[in-house]
């Protein structure tokens, strides 16, 4: 059943989801070379993965590629 549910996951991601993320232009790109039952199945075992390292860390997901915990400083006129 979980496996079932990662894949309709990855299935909303590359095609529902308006919002982009590193995972999804991933998905996107093996998609193109692959084939869209290919690279579903390929984003949902990466979404296992990420969820079960945010589940250990206890970190919530990260739309970009910069940590969500970092703050980037804003150079302001003087």
């Amino acid at each position: 059943m979980t496996r079932t549910h990662l894949v309709q996951a990855a299935t909303v991601l590359l095609t529902s989801c308006k919002k982009w993320s590193v995972l999804k232009a991933w998905g996107m790109k093996i998609a193109k070379r692959h084939g869209f039952f290919k690279a579903r199945i390929a984003v949902a075992r990466k979404l296992a993965t990420i969820l079960c390292k945010m589940w250990l860390k206890g970190q919530e997901f990260c739309w970009t590629k910069a940590p969500a915990n970092t703050v980037l400083a804003v150079a302001t006129p003087a």
